[in-house]
């Protein structure tokens, strides 16, 4: 027979039962990053340890002015703080990339809510969101095993669109300022925010200074500690020269014939990339379409898709972004939910070949599955340029 007790606690289980379902799920997502928390990748052993040291070794913030790393000042600022205990080097690194897990996962929610703004399924989909970014495999892996940051810049780029989404340039702008000052990356979403000033016409140009503008703000107290100008943005280039193989373990168009060193390629490999997005953005000036909330979220998911596959020199994680809007556009889409899961098994496999050396699926095959979500993304693209989104929420 129930008592008083009982019935109180069914009445707190079904009264609360959504935030009781997300909080143990948020401690799951915990946990099983706290299974990666030892692990440690040439990454971590051969840069971001020794850059902690030096910071530790060499003044602190003055260390900055000579330290010899290829991360942007932002993230240094990150390491100086971790340099106050070297000793737990990798784990506060790894705290602080799974801190903004769910930052990210955070801005993801807010997305789809501005998305679904008026539907009833407004807070389902955002509790989904929530969860699924922050359990897709290589942002589980991504700040818990490999130590890096994507998560950082991706969240403030994802902040960055919901602001556009949400009639906030200047804040849109600022937060793309913020992810571009962290990563070269960012630039990914750029080619959004040119279409939309000349498609949509709700923001000036000179919201675009937002962009430099944070760019040297953030600069300042690298600059105070006696780095130079010049040498805080020649990160961006030698970053881009660094590496000259025509792909870094991402599965893109390099791996079907040449993955090594070639400048005719990687010349040709820029400027068709180039040609792509000014044929994407002549076919919107030409159709005279105002773009969509959805349609702006699906292009910065093309953006994304269509720099990492026809770009030289990519690195196997700069697909990170563009799976995370995969879990939004998945929502919006439910019949190309398939869009997601292939994203993240092709990212997946891209972070196994690098952390493990399995090397399960042949690259060439993992390529020739993402291009075909490429295709399959910029089809369904056009087809609601041509006959306006059918969402199915």
């Amino acid at each position: 027979m129930k008592n008083t007790l009982d019935k109180k606690i069914y009445q707190l289980f079904d009264k609360y039962f959504f935030q009781i379902f997300v909080f143990v799920m948020i401690l799951i997502s915990i946990w099983i990053r706290y299974i990666f928390i030892n692990f440690t990748t040439d990454d971590y052993t051969y840069f971001l340890k020794p850059w902690v040291n030096y910071i530790a070794t060499h003044g602190g913030l003055r260390s900055l002015a000579t330290i010899p790393a290829n991360y942007n000042v932002p993230y240094l600022y990150i390491l100086t703080l971790i340099a106050k205990a070297p000793q737990y080097s990798l784990y506060l690194i790894k705290i602080v990339s799974i801190i903004f897990d769910y930052i990210l996962a955070f801005a993801g929610a807010l997305i789809i809510g501005k998305l679904l703004e008026n539907k009833s399924s407004k807070r389902f989909a955002q509790i989904f969101v929530f969860l699924g970014i922050l359990f897709i495999p290589t942002v589980i892996l991504n700040g818990s095993a490999w130590a890096q940051c994507d998560g950082i810049y991706s969240s403030f780029c994802l902040f960055s669109i919901y602001f556009l989404l949400d009639d906030h340039p200047s804040i849109s702008f600022i937060f793309f300022g913020i992810a571009f000052a962290f990563k070269l990356q960012a630039i990914f979403i750029l080619p959004v925010l040119i279409i939309l000033y000349f498609s949509n016409r709700k923001y000036s140009i000179l919201n675009f200074l937002w962009i430099p503008i944070v760019n040297v703000i953030l600069y300042i107290p690298a600059l105070i500690s006696g780095r130079s100008f010049s040498k805080i943005i020649s990160i961006y280039f030698t970053q881009e020269s660094q590496y000259k193989k025509l792909t870094l373990n991402m599965a893109n168009i390099y791996s079907f014939f040449h993955s090594g060193e070639n400048n005719m390629i990687r010349t040709a490999g820029i400027i068709f990339t180039l040609f792509i997005f000014a044929m994407i953005f002549c076919f919107i000036i030409y159709k005279k379409k105002k773009l969509s909330n959805l349609n702006i979220v699906t292009l910065s998911l093309l953006s994304v898709l269509i720099s990492t596959y026809f770009l030289p020199g990519m690195h196997g994680r700069y697909v990170y972004l563009a799976v995370v809007l995969s879990v939004i556009y998945a929502i919006m889409k439910k019949s190309k939910f398939y869009v997601a899961i292939i994203l993240m098994f092709n990212s997946f496999m891209n972070y196994i070949r690098y952390l493990w050396a399995y090397n399960l699926i042949d690259i060439k095959i993992i390529s020739a599955m993402q291009f075909i979500i490429l295709i399959c993304v910029l089809v369904d693209f056009f087809k609601d340029l041509n006959k306006g989104e059918e969402l199915i929420c």
